[in-house]
């Protein structure tokens, strides 16, 4: 069986930055890729639509005061490109992926980066 541990070293060594969140849009865990991709040293803790910032998907949930994905329970997922203004002014562009998990409580985001 593999450990969490083991896991964790996976996890933070990818390529991909998978972000998990509330359905109140609260970071709950990140890998070092998402906070690489986002410019941030850490996601924990923060609200979704602060970290990806001029995402419209961020705006709508904002809108919303809740995680959309998980209240439509959007288990297939829902792709789509995004523009995020980092904490530095930069944007970058990013591939996001977002589904909500089966217990309808969280929601798992996983971002690549892409060419302009």
């Amino acid at each position: 069986m593999i450990s969490l541990p083991e896991l964790q070293l996976v996890f933070d060594n990818l390529d991909e930055g998978i972000i998990f969140i509330t359905r109140s849009r609260r970071v709950i865990a990140n890998n070092a890729a998402a906070c690489r991709l986002l410019g941030h040293q850490t996601a924990l803790d923060k609200l979704c639509p602060g970290i990806l910032q001029g995402a419209d998907c961020a705006k709508h949930c904002d809108l919303n005061d809740q995680c959309t994905f998980i209240t439509e329970n959007r288990t297939d997922g829902i792709n789509q490109d995004i523009v995020v203004r980092r904490p530095d002014g930069a944007l970058i562009q990013l591939r996001m992926c977002a589904i909500a998990l089966p217990d309808e409580t969280h929601c798992a985001i996983v971002l690549r980066g892409t060419n302009w």
